[in-house]
Formats: C-alpha cells, sequence, structure tokens
C-alpha cells in the first residue's frame, strides 16, 4: 500500500497511491487520455507527455544513439572493459532493471523522447502462424462443443436415449452412467453459448462506444455520485521505480462515460482480445481441473479469499475513517497507535522496548492480521474519541466469515476436482464408443470429436494465460503476490490504453496488430513494463562473461558450435 497522507482525524485526508500496483502510473492517469484527444490536438500531447516521463534508461538509449552517430570506432571499448569483481557483480545483479513508470505505454506512440518497444513486440512468421492458429482454435472450439452436445442431447430427448444405453452396453458400464452423459453434455453445451454471449457482449460494447465522442472515457465512480475531488499523494522513494508525482484527479458529475482513466471502447476490446479470446481457445468444462491442481490450490485460495476486504470494513468503522477509503498501511498504523497510546505502564527502557513491540506486531500488516492484532490487545484503554470500541465487539463475524470461507473453498475445490474428472471419464468412453462403432473406418464426426477431446486436453491447463497471469500479479500484486480490487482496475485500465496505443499506432500493419492482440503473452508484458539500463548491464555482464571463459564455466556445447561458425 502507498505512503498515507496527512492525519485524516485532525485534518485533510488525502487517499494514498496503489504503490504496489505500478504507482508511477498514476502520473499517466492524471491526465484526459491523451489517445482519445490525438484527433484534436495531433501529435503535442503524445510528445509532451513523453518527454514529460522520460527515464533514465531513455535517457541512456539516446546517448547511445549519439554515440553511434558522432563517436569514433573503439570510443566504448575503455568504457566498457572496466573489471567489477564477482563479489561485487552478485550485489549489482539488479541494479540495471528497472520498471517503466507508464508500463511501456508512451514508449508506443513513436517519439524520440522514449525508446520505442515497437520492433520488440513485433511477431515473427511463427507467431503469426499461431496468432492465426488461436484465432481458428477459439472459432472452432466452442462451435464444435454445441455441435458434438446438441447432437447427443438430440439423440437423447428425441429417441429416448436407447442409442446412449446401447453405447454403453458395448462397454460393460452400468446404464445409470447415461446421466452422467447427460448432465456433461448440458453443461458444455451451456458453457460454450454463455462464453460466446459474453464475447459477443463485449464486441457489441466496443463497436458501440467507438461511435461516441472522443472524450468519452470510464468514469472514476458512479455518475450519481456527487462531484468530488481525490488527491493522490506522492510515495517517498521515487528511485525505486514507485515515485509518482502528485496527481490531482478529478471526477465531477458530468454525464454517463465521462471521466479521467480510459475508454470505454478500449475497455472492451482489452477484454475481448485479452480474456474473452483465450478463454475460448481452451473452453471446457475439464478446465475445472486446473482449479484443484495441486501446484495451484494456495494461489487460488488468495485469490478465493475477502477476509481482508471484510476486515477493512470494520477496522474502517472501528478507526472512524468512514468515506475516507484509508490505504491498508495507514489502518495499520492508527490501530498500532491506539494501542501504543493505551499502554498503562510509563517511563524505563522497558516500557519504551514494549511499544516498539507492539508497533512491530501492527507494521505493514494487512487488514485481516491488524484486526487480530487489535483483539488481541481488546483490555486496553482505547481513546474513545478516536474509535468506536463497540465495533469489536462485532470482530466474531469476520471469524465466522472466514470459516464459511474456508469450507466454500474446500467444497468448490473439491467439486471442481469432481465434475472435472467425471468429464475427462465421460469424454474418453465417449472416445471408445465412436471409435468402436466406427469398425476401424474414419468418419467426419470421430475426427472432429477426437480432435475437439484433443484440443481440450492440452489447454485443461491454460499455460499461456497462466504464464501472463504470473506476470500481472508479479508487477501489480508487489510482495504479498496478491492483486486486490483496486490493484486490478488498475491493471484493466493499463490494458485499456495498451489495446488503444496499439491501434493507433502508425508503425504496426493490421496485420501485426491482429497477431500481437492473439499472441500477447508474457514476454510482451514483461517487454513493455522492464526497462534495462544498458550501461549498467554491460559492466556487470561483460566481467561475469570474461570471469566464467578464464574459469571454465561456460557451457562446451555453445563453444563448440561458436569455434565451428568463426572458425
Amino acid at each position: 500500500p502507498g505512503r498515507a497522507g496527512s492525519d485524516p482525524i485532525r485534518g485533510s485526508f488525502r487517499a494514498p497511491v496503489p504503490a504496489r500496483a505500478m504507482a508511477s502510473y498514476s502520473r499517466f492517469v492524471e491526465e484526459p487520455s491523451p489517445l482519445s484527444r490525438r484527433s484534436r490536438s495531433g501529435s503535442s500531447n503524445w510528445t509532451g507527455l513523453s518527454q514529460r516521463f522520460q527515464t533514465e534508461v531513455d535517457a541512456a538509449h539516446t546517448d547511445r544513439l549519439r554515440s553511434i552517430i558522432h563517436d569514433p570506432p573503439h570510443s566504448r571499448i575503455l568504457v566498457e572493459h572496466k573489471d567489477v569483481q564477482p563479489e561485487d557483480a552478485m550485489g549489482l545483479l539488479l541494479k540495471h532493471v528497472k520498471l517503466d513508470p507508464d508500463g511501456g505505454i508512451l514508449n508506443l506512440v513513436g517519439s524520440t523522447a522514449q525508446r520505442s518497444k515497437v520492433p520488440a513486440l513485433r511477431k515473427n512468421f511463427l507467431e503469426s502462424a499461431l496468432a492465426l492458429l488461436a484465432f481458428g482454435r477459439a472459432v472452432c472450439n466452442p462451435l464444435g462443443m454445441i455441435v458434438t452436445s446438441a447432437r447427443m442431447l438430440s439423440e437423447y430427448f428425441l429417441h429416448g436415449g436407447e442409442s446412449l444405453r446401447n453405447d454403453l452396453k458395448l462397454l460393460h458400464v452400468p446404464p445409470k452412467f447415461q446421466y452422467i452423459f447427460l448432465v456433461s453434455n448440458l453443461a458444455e453445451f451451456a458453457l460454450a453459448v454463455v462464453c460466446i454471449l459474453i464475447s459477443l457482449r463485449n464486441i457489441t460494447l466496443s463497436c458501440c462506444y467507438s461511435t461516441e465522442t472522443e472524450g468519452q472515457v470510464v468514469q472514476l465512480g458512479s455518475a450519481k455520485q456527487e462531484a468530488r475531488t481525490t488527491r493522490v499523494l506522492e510515495p517517498e522513494d521515487a528511485e525505486a521505480g514507485a515515485g509518482a508525482a502528485v496527481a490531482p484527479i478529478l471526477s465531477e458529475k458530468r454525464g454517463a462515460g465521462d471521466g479521467f482513466i480510459a475508454k470505454p471502447r478500449y475497455m472492451y476490446e482489452a477484454k475481448f482480445w485479452l480474456t474473452d479470446v483465450p478463454r475460448l481457445q481452451n473452453l471446457s468444462t475439464l478446465r475445472l481441473l486446473a482449479f484443484a491442481h495441486p501446484n495451484l490450490v494456495a494461489k487460488n485460495a488468495k485469490r478465493f479469499s475477502r477476509r481482508d476486504e471484510v476486515a477493512r470494513g470494520l477496522l474502517t468503522k472501528f478507526l472512524r475513517l468512514d468515506n475516507m477509503h484509508p490505504s491498508d498501511e495507514l489502518l495499520a498504523a492508527e490501530a498500532a497507535k491506539l494501542v501504543v497510546r493505551g499502554y498503562a505502564s510509563k517511563g524505563g527502557a522497558s516500557d519504551e522496548d514494549e511499544k516498539r513491540e507492539i508497533a512491530n506486531e501492527f507494521v505493514d500488516k494487512k487488514p485481516y492480521d491488524t484486526l487480530r492484532a487489535l483483539r488481541r490487545n481488546e483490555g486496553r484503554d482505547f481513546d474513545t474519541t478516536m474509535c468506536d470500541t463497540s465495533v469489536l465487539r462485532k470482530a466474531h463475524r469476520v471469524d465466522i466469515f472466514v470459516l464459511a470461507e474456508t469450507v466454500t473453498f474446500m467444497v468448490v475445490m473439491c467439486a471442481c476436482f469432481a465434475l472435472g474428472a467425471l468429464e475427462f471419464f465421460h469424454k474418453s468412453l465417449r472416445c471408445t464408443v465412436l471409435l468402436i462403432q466406427a469398425d476401424g473406418a474414419l468418419n467426419l464426426f470421430l475426427v472432429l470429436y477426437y480432435s475437439l477431446f484433443l484440443n481440450q486436453v492440452v489447454g485443461m491447463l491454460a499455460v499461456n494465460t497462466l504464464l501472463r497471469w504470473r506476470v500481472e500479479v508479479f508487477i501489480f500484486g508487489g510482495d504479498d503476490a496478491v492483486v486486490s480490487a483496486e490493484e486490478r482496475y488498475i491493471m484493466e485500465v493499463y490494458l485499456a490504453r495498451l489495446m488503444e496505443a496499439i491501434w493507433l499506432n502508425k508503425d504496426m500493419t493490421l496485420l501485426e496488430k491482429v497477431s500481437f492482440m492473439l499472441q500477447f503473452d508474457d514476454d510482451d508484458l514483461q517487454r513493455l513494463v522492464v526497462e534495462e539500463n544498458d550501461v549498467s548491464k554491460t559492466h556487470v555482464c561483460a566481467s561475469v562473461r570474461r570471469f566464467m571463459y578464464e574459469k571454465g564455466h561456460t557451457c562446451r556445447f555453445t563453444d563448440a558450435f561458436q569455434q565451428l561458425v568463426v572458425y
């Protein structure tokens, strides 16, 4: 969480910036979308923003270009041959790695102030072919689910299920298993129809908003709310890559769709290209097994949990911070202050030591942990002018909620595993029946069903989606690897801005843009967000490379191939 502003009890309150979710992005969202104003003011807004948010990595890249153009040959050899000892190199491993404050969006606008990342995002021939395959899978997979499920359901309801029972007899399977076939096909049919309708909805809304005026963007709050002003506080550690200029973000009552975040058209486009299309490629009830995968259970449990949101509401009311939306850090700090000031002992080093222990017990805690620590100190004398002690009597409701949440998660996980296993069993039997009925001859429906089953087994654990989700959690989730509702909203806005920058980019062809959206993965997101200072990296990597050759730590096969090519 970002650092809090002034004391909300004594004076004005300034909402904290979500520093864990790329806090510097607040500098970018303070402007009414420069992309949306491109048609009115040309590229001047792009150039101004690119120069304003130019990082030291962009400046170093500009210096390198200037050096290539104007410096004589071999002028950088002495600079790059400054040795770095291995012990020092271990302490400089990540010095050259930084996060781009605007997420790499301003690197796509064609300005000379920032290094262009368009060449790194272009797809090669193989990736373009895979994009075409991805589009084919996104179209054929849900349609195949509808066709195969509808055929089985029509045979069952129109002919009384006699054909299905005869098929089960071939496998010596009890007739009661016909209900597993029935339920599985109903679920597949409904799942395919619902997901197609969701995709069509996002396409329709994107097309509808594309016909609206250029100035309409997603509103920060509801249009029915009163006009309000939110000030975003600048974090102090700007050098760590999480800093941001103080950005007043206004949200006024102007009418539907007006605000300062992103155009709705691109919000829905991002949902379609980056969520709907990957989901349609691997759509099946077999995906339920991914939720119960042993290596993902702990991560899914964190995504499923809402205990911190519930505890945050209770703490906000307890500290009399209603309607102020305080950060988690501010809640923990204010709760710790109440406990420290309620400490009965006075004077002495032990008194100061215990106060420090109390502060350590609260600092950097999530709301649920803060509430638990507060309840352990419930017997102390709290200042009733700063808090509402009667709220703590309702804290047991949070325990009940956590227990219910845990039980619900276990039930959902077991249900997903059971339903996924039954679906796998059903499709295995179905393929076996079709092979027996074919009697050695291939037919179109057999090939279609087997290809559909193979595609769903391959996509049972969507690797591309999983890898991109992991990078998103790394960037937006912070050290606790949990993406909150606010951080998720920032991530959605960022992806919408990215869609807008790609569509308005003049250096990419239409085919390259479509290929990028169909094949947008974790590598692309990392290229956009992560920046490297080539000068700092050169000193470390060059010294480490020489050390590896001197000590014989290089790969012998690579050295052999290099010698073969060079000599």
